[in-house]
């Protein structure tokens, strides 16, 4: 599977568009961390996530 997002603004921000299953599995953790660096700052609309799946996303994305 493929990371898709949106460039927010021409320098800052993206949107990922991903559903919770795939950021939960860690398989687009790479990827994701990667757009991070360059984009500064993500966002995932509707995911919702409760407290002990958002330490389960963070996790895959590098120690807490």
């Amino acid at each position: 599977m493929a990371l898709t997002s949106v460039e927010l603004t021409e320098r800052t921000g993206s949107e990922l568009r991903v559903d919770k299953a795939a950021l939960l599995s860690g398989d687009l953790a790479q990827d994701i961390r990667a757009l991070l660096v360059q984009r500064g700052v993500l966002i995932a609309r509707d995911i919702h996530f409760p407290d002990e799946e958002q330490r389960a996303f963070a996790r895959t994305l590098g120690d807490l």
